[in-house]
């Protein structure tokens, strides 16, 4: 690492949780994350020093960087994936409340940090994701996709879509449960929905199909069996992988 990250990584746990200016810091703690030309345009900094900052981070692990589907590198998002600056950014660095900490923990806003930290885990492990799905010899692509909606279709997001070169897509849902999860029937109709609107929007001609990746293993009822073909769990994620 270059001089001034080294001196970062020292002080990690101070203040400062990116080494970048705090306009560059604030940008990069949003949810879907930023493309270059976006962060400059906020931040009103130098190219070069976003570009700088930007690849010391994505080395060390703090960022992840990924193209959006049907989109060029130019386009490629930046998104914070280290989960204690996250906590950090949203907790702790600006806390006036004195509440106890086990209110903390059953608070909705703890939960919802929960399934994104659990998101930045999955994100950090597609190699996992991609052997235990068997795909390993088949070339293909990680990407995200985005769409905010408009008059005619509701607005969808997918955060890991992996663009395989055997003419199929496999769409990631990430869910965050301490048990089981269960898939209910709202769940399975936004599934199909989102699928659909993913297909309109992109003219996509390539077969879908469904990972759902859970804490622990999911419940198998009916609206599993409709929508899901593979189902991962944190278990997974973490098995050895060995290389071939």
């Amino acid at each position: 690492l270059k001089a001034p990250f080294n001196q970062f990584i020292i002080n990690k746990y101070k203040d400062s949780f990116l080494p970048t200016p705090e306009g560059l810091r604030n940008i990069l703690i949003r949810h879907y994350g930023m493309t270059q030309s976006a962060i400059v345009k906020a931040t009103k900094l130098p190219q070069g020093s976003v570009s700088k900052a930007v690849i010391e981070l994505e080395e060390s692990n703090f960022l992840s960087s990924c193209v959006p589907f049907g989109k060029k590198k130019k386009d490629t998002l930046y998104r914070l994936i280290d989960n204690y600056a996250l906590f950090y950014n949203r907790f702790i660095k600006n806390a006036q409340s004195k509440s106890s900490w086990k209110t903390f923990l059953n608070s909705n806003t703890y939960a919802t940090w929960k399934g994104y930290a659990y998101e930045n885990i999955c994100i950090t492990h597609t190699a996992a994701i991609i052997k235990h799905l068997e795909i390993s010899g088949i070339d293909y692509n990680l990407n995200s996709w985005h769409f905010a909606g408009n008059t005619f279709r509701k607005g969808a997001q997918i955060d890991l879509l992996i663009d395989r070169a055997d003419n199929c897509i496999t769409m990631c849902e990430v869910k965050y449960t301490t048990g089981n999860y269960t898939l209910q029937k709202k769940d399975a109709i936004a599934i199909q929905q989102k699928k659909q609107v993913f297909t309109e929007v992109t003219n996509n001609k390539k077969q879908i199909f469904t990972c759902l990746i859970t804490l622990n293993p999911a419940i198998k009822n009916g609206y599993f069996h409709q929508e899901i073909q593979h189902n991962i769990t944190l278990e997974n994620l973490f098995a050895k992988i060995i290389l071939e």
